[in-house]
């Protein structure tokens, strides 16, 4: 058995035809039947049970399939963190919450790739809490994360760099519109349209109203803040949005208002495993990020920044 052995049986698997994953894997249906029966000869098991409809994994089918998925992703993070550590391209992967990289803003990363030209950035965006999956899998050295309610863990090093201020979006014609400030009651029976449970904002949004005595009437979510801007402009609710969310997406007919005290903030933290060896370019990245808000903090500038 190998590794190539591992991945035929995951497609297999996942397609319930050799055909199909055959011709995804670009080899021949009787190639991959070939490779299957003498996976099963050497497990001594039948790992699908064949039919007129297709293939229908065996419980050892299914028990394999969740190993072999261990072990090709042990297998791809080893082949990475070798490149990283040994290889003559320096690489880093880098896992972002929607919206960290807009608000950092981007101008910095290319501010370090142009202090570090031979290191190859890999980045990629997943809703926060997938992001933070995806870090936790160890896909990625290093997370720009949007904090939550509860630390990120032991495991883990966590060091906020900067804070947005959460706003709440009122359409033209609301009651609202002409306040300059709002307070938690105000938010009381009124419909809110903002991301769903997938994102930070939400928890935290949701305990700061709580906390004040108002339970948010939550009438919408979505995985887009845009189309939260556009439900608003169309009166379909106040929205929750993020103050330099508000910088580049300009909806008419609509104005963000602040929160009386406390705000409430959307952190961004650097992350990164206690225990796994940082490439050496994972690591220039963590430096940083970490000196340039550090030198903001020690010239007596918040780390808050809310428009």
């Amino acid at each position: 058995m190998d590794f190539k052995t591992l991945e035929y049986y995951r497609k297999i698997y996942e397609k319930r035809s050799i055909r199909q994953a055959a011709a995804e894997l670009y080899i021949s249906p009787q190639g991959l039947s070939r490779t299957l029966y003498a996976l099963e000869e050497e497990l001594q098991v039948r790992l699908f049970e064949r039919s007129v409809k297709g293939l229908e994994p065996t419980r050892a089918g299914d028990y394999f399939y969740q190993e072999a998925e261990k072990l090709l992703k042990s297998m791809h993070q080893t082949a990475f963190q070798v490149r990283s550590l040994y290889g003559e391209e320096e690489a880093l992967r880098l896992v972002c919450s929607y919206g960290a990289l807009s608000a950092l803003p981007y101008s910095r990363i290319l501010e370090f790739k142009r202090k570090y030209p031979e290191i190859h950035l890999q980045w990629r965006e997943y809703p926060d809490l997938q992001a933070e999956q995806q870090l936790v899998e160890g896909d990625y050295e290093i997370g720009l994360l949007v904090k939550g309610e509860e630390p990120f863990g032991d495991r883990y090093e966590s060091i906020d760099l900067f804070s947005r201020c959460i706003r709440i979006l009122v359409y033209e014609g609301h009651p609202l519109y002409e306040r300059e400030r709002l307070t938690y009651q105000d938010l009381k029976d009124e419909p809110l349209i903002m991301e769903g449970n997938d994102f930070r904002i939400y928890e935290v949004f949701r305990k700061k109203c709580m906390d004040a005595g108002v339970y948010p009437e939550i009438v919408a979510e979505t995985g887009d803040i845009g189309f939260c801007h556009e439900l608003c402009a169309m009166k379909q609710g106040l929205s929750v949005t993020i103050d330099f969310v508000t910088e580049y997406i300009r909806t008419g007919g609509v104005k963000a208002l602040p929160l009386e005290e406390p705000e409430i903030l959307w952190t961004v933290q650097l992350v990164r495993h206690r225990a796994n060896r940082l490439s050496p370019a994972a690591e220039k990245f963590f430096r940083y990020l970490c000196s340039e808000f550090e030198e903001k903090k020690e010239n007596g500038r918040s780390h808050v920044k809310c428009t």
